[in-house]
């Protein structure tokens, strides 16, 4: 049931779990605390869908979780067409244990870099800079936003009730990790007593 739960909670994929990739990866040298990256994830279900921020070399998005699961989802169908304008190399990037925490794609054109999207997956935000942010914030934008709108669509749902169903499913990670600890400690304590 945890696992189900963990799965669910759309925090962080195993190398060895849902996503694999025969392209390049990442890897970050820290361990993903899966307990503070839930209590991000479940703050972010209360802020706005997207905030958008300029920052010195491109822009930043923070998201709502169900905001960020369906853009994540939605730029990695767009990033994937065959008609692509420019050529993307996806990258995942994992912590040192497997857990996947970050999504890169670098667009590039010939050997000019065109932009890099990061999909951070704990913060719920992405960056984007390089010499054509302008390409993603006037087309490649829209066009993730119309797929998006068009899975809302498709399955009769609001960013509004995504994120509820969200919050539902951290709360109950949340729990089943807490009584977990609790658990675990009853049986230091159990065996320390019994030395």
């Amino acid at each position: 049931m945890a696992e189900r739960i963990q799965n669910c909670a759309l925090i962080a994929t195993k190398k060895s779990g849902l996503e694999t990739t025969s392209g390049p990866m990442e890897t970050r040298d820290y361990e993903l605390n899966s307990e503070n990256a839930m209590k991000k994830k479940l703050y972010a279900t209360t802020r706005d869908h997207a905030i958008v921020k300029v920052t010195g070399g491109g822009l930043k998005i923070e998201f709502s979780t169900g905001m960020y699961e369906l853009f994540k989802c939605c730029a990695d169908e767009f990033y994937q067409s065959e008609t692509l304008k420019f050529k993307c190399q996806k990258t995942p990037v994992y912590d040192n244990i497997g857990s996947l925490v970050e999504t890169k794609y670098r667009l590039s054109s010939g050997r000019n870099g065109v932009y890099t999207i990061n999909l951070y997956h704990t913060k719920c935000s992405c960056l984007v800079n390089g010499k054509m942010v302008n390409q993603f914030a006037e087309s490649d934008l829209l066009e993730i936003i119309q797929l998006t709108s068009n899975k809302l669509i498709s399955e009769n749902l609001t960013v509004d009730e995504v994120n509820a169903k969200f919050q539902e499913i951290l709360q109950e990670c949340m729990l089943v990790l807490t009584n977990k600890q609790t658990e675990e400690k009853r049986c230091m304590l159990f065996e320390t007593g019994n030395k």
